[in-house]
């Protein structure tokens, strides 16, 4: 080893492994696919799609409608019930919408398949739209929703909510 001085480093060899989950939010998947014949499962009966172009708009609708619609009760209480009236008038609901991204999200990086840091946030920072390859036909596109007090994420406590959607008909 060299002569290390106050303006160097040391590098060495070494592995890092990185867990990563996100907060637990509310997921709205419509179909990607033009056509509602070329569907890929035999017992889907449902084919909602819309203009790409509208995709914005139609989260921000969405969302309002959660606000809207959706029971407090369907958040956690324990942090809810510590808020002052002046905060709960001010919760946001943050959304973001993207196609699924179909790969692993098991990330291995080696001396043989480097990949740049740009690409690696890239891949923590969209876990909740990712799925495995094995369902990759589905092609979805995904609404998500996270509530919050713009200090913490407000996790819902049940599995379905329930808004009136006829509202978004026309778009």
């Amino acid at each position: 080893m060299g002569n290390v001085t106050q303006d160097s480093v040391i590098i060495r060899s070494g592995s890092l492994t990185i867990k990563r989950s996100v907060p637990n939010c509310l997921i709205f998947c419509m179909s990607a696919m033009n056509d509602a014949n070329n569907n890929p499962f035999d017992s889907y009966t449902d084919y909602w799609n819309f203009p790409i172009e509208k995709a914005e708009q139609f989260a921000i609708r969405i969302g309002k409608l959660i606000i809207s619609q959706a029971p407090m009760e369907a958040f956690e209480q324990e942090h809810i019930k510590k808020l002052s009236v002046e905060s709960l008038k001010n919760l946001k609901l943050h959304i973001r919408n993207q196609k699924v991204l179909y790969n692993d999200r098991v990330l291995n990086v080696t001396n043989e398949n480097m990949i740049t840091f740009n690409d690696l946030v890239r891949t923590i920072n969209d876990i909740p739209f990712m799925k495995p390859t094995t369902y990759k036909n589905e092609r979805e596109y995904r609404f998500a929703f996270v509530l919050n007090d713009g200090e913490k994420v407000i996790p819902p406590v049940i599995d379905d909510i329930y808004v009136e959607l006829n509202a978004l008909a026309d778009i």
